[in-house]
């Protein structure tokens, strides 16, 4: 047993997620970080079918929940686009509402915009104005779902990666993927450190540093 620096997956297609990577995860936290990006897209199955998806908006659902069961403090972020060709006011619609179940930490929303010569590029588009309208719609929502996340987090101990240190100020991530500014005693690039949450805003935690922590392997 050695100190080490934790590892996070990055984006990882759904389908690609089993129950043995969950498993792996959650018996090595926090040195595996529990948390993982899975690009949802749409919370409509025809459009997810469409774009040549292998899962449906159901398998994506029950896989969140294994992740949650198996996974604790388990953080879910996700991207979707807005205006996909042919998507209908119902399947947008019908994605702000999956969101809302499944809510992940962050959303990254994307404004779909035509490709030349792709095949999505010939089938029929959402009007512009519409796209923009949508995309203003689901960034809305996501920053509803990210607050009610990070408020609760207003005056707790956790503990971040300081990932760099720049004039006396440390920014790195919680293990449940929070972006974090440090102020304190002790920073230094690549160590962990308890930290106190004192204020949030937007998508970032402020706080100061309580001690370092050595992270067991």
């Amino acid at each position: 047993v050695g100190v080490g620096v934790p590892l996070r997956l990055s984006s990882i297609e759904p389908e690609d997620t089993g129950p043995e990577l969950l498993e792996v995860i959650g018996r090595h936290a926090p040195f595996v970080r529990p948390h993982l990006h899975l690009s949802l897209q749409t919370g409509a199955d025809r459009l997810l079918a469409l774009m040549g998806r292998r899962y449906a908006a159901a398998d994506y659902r029950d896989l969140v929940a294994r992740a949650r069961a198996r996974i604790p403090g388990f953080a879910l972020t996700t991207d979707v686009i807005a205006g996909l060709p042919t998507e209908t006011e119902d399947e947008h619609r019908a994605t702000l509402a999956f969101l809302r179940e499944v809510h992940p930490s962050r959303v990254h929303v994307f404004t779909y915009t035509p490709r030349p010569g792709t095949r999505a590029a010939r089938l029929p588009q959402v009007p512009h104005a519409e796209r923009k309208r949508r995309t203003h719609e689901l960034i809305a929502l996501a920053a509803q779902l990210a607050e009610a996340r990070v408020r609760p987090l207003l005056g707790r101990r956790t503990t971040v990666l300081v990932e760099r240190v720049r004039s006396g100020v440390g920014y790195g991530h919680t293990p449940d993927y929070y972006e974090v500014e440090l102020t304190g005693e002790g920073l230094v690039a690549g160590r962990e450190a308890e930290v106190v949450v004192e204020a949030v805003e937007g998508y970032t935690l402020r706080a100061r540093t309580a001690r370092p922590v050595d992270l067991k392997v």
